[in-house]
């Protein structure tokens, strides 16, 4: 094939799955890291599944501010195995059953997070995501294309979010033109 084998690359390989085993096993680990690792290992075949999981369902069970982690525990596995969504029901109706049950506010603090982590799908797959979970809810594709009002605590959010993003940008352009 033209390419060259790193000596020991199989040791190496050996040796990087088990520090990725050992981060997994990390309870103090920052969960978009947490997600990347059992994203890594679930695509070396390394783990199941079902083992992630079960690390989704400690994220959404535990305590207040674990459960605020999901957002990042997402956007890391997503970022390195986006195609556990379609492996099965289990991750959407947990983040749905999740998303269903929190307060609006804990949902506008988290929103920024799910979106950055669902930018990883490519619009067919949001698509084949939305249609999925619209489905769940008894809803079919034309409902997903209907507008609902926005509610005002979402789009004073909004507006809040976009001020400081543009407010960043002109900061970032002004650094970068001196």
């Amino acid at each position: 094939t033209g390419r060259e084998t790193l000596p020991n690359a199989e040791l190496l390989r050996e040796d990087f799955l088990q520090t990725l085993h050992r981060m997994a096993e990390d309870r103090e680990i920052q969960a978009g890291i947490d997600g990347c690792v059992h994203g890594i290992l679930y695509g070396s075949r390394q783990v199941s599944p079902a083992v992630i999981e079960k690390r989704c369902r400690g994220y959404l069970t535990g305590t207040g501010e674990q459960s605020m982690q999901i957002a990042q525990f997402f956007r890391g596995l997503f970022f390195a195995a986006k195609d556990l969504v379609f492996v099965g029901q289990q991750f959407l109706e947990m983040l749905d059953a999740f998303l269903c049950q929190i307060e609006t506010e804990d949902f506008m603090r988290l929103l920024p997070e799910f979106r950055l982590a669902f930018t990883y799908f490519t619009p067919a797959e949001t698509d084949r995501i939305a249609a999925s979970v619209a489905a769940m809810h008894g809803k079919g594709r034309e409902e997903l294309l209907q507008k609902q009002a926005v509610p005002e605590l979402a789009l004073r959010y909004g507006r809040e979010v976009d001020a400081y993003v543009a407010e960043r940008l002109s900061v970032q352009r002004k650094q970068h033109e001196d």
